[in-house]
């Protein structure tokens, strides 16, 4: 009866939602049309469309965004999706071809990142634990792959 009733709630829940989101575009469309060309231009400049975006220092993206920044902690990321290329930007120039595009070294660089993620995240959780507690005697006693932290990084 409880999933019955939780599985109710959140169909209801993404009605509301959706009815929500619809009258919101609803109060818009209605708001648009009393709004003056000059001022809806003024708006549109207003919000510099035209400017390219800066993803990183002197990698600038492409125009009609809004950019928000955040800090660099917030999603974590090992691998970098972006692949960049140096030269012009033009569109009349093609894309260079990829050389010694060595897939073998990126797998392995890839498993020894994610290896290092585990490993980083294991000696976090045992640190969790605290000295001599419950928790860090039934983790250590397990037989954990990495030993002891100081070990490791001494040498």
């Amino acid at each position: 009866l409880v999933a019955q009733l939780n599985g109710a709630y959140s169909h209801v829940y993404n009605d509301m939602l959706g009815y929500a989101r619809l009258n919101r575009g609803d109060v818009i469309v209605k708001t648009m049309g009393g709004i003056s060309q000059k001022r809806w231009v003024g708006f549109l400049d207003s919000m510099k469309f035209d400017t390219r975006l800066e993803f990183n220092e002197g990698d600038i993206g492409v125009a009609g965004g809004i950019q928000v920044l955040e800090p660099s902690n917030l999603n974590p990321t090992t691998v970098d999706m972006i692949t960049r290329f140096g030269g012009s930007t033009l569109q009349s120039m093609p894309w260079p071809e990829e050389e010694n595009a060595d897939l073998d070294d990126d797998d392995k660089m890839d498993r020894l990142e994610k290896a290092m993620s585990r490993v980083t995240k294991k000696i976090a959780t045992l640190g969790e634990g605290g000295g001599g507690g419950a928790k860090s005697k039934a983790t250590n006693s397990g037989g954990s792959s990495i030993g002891s932290g100081s070990s490791m990084c001494s040498e």
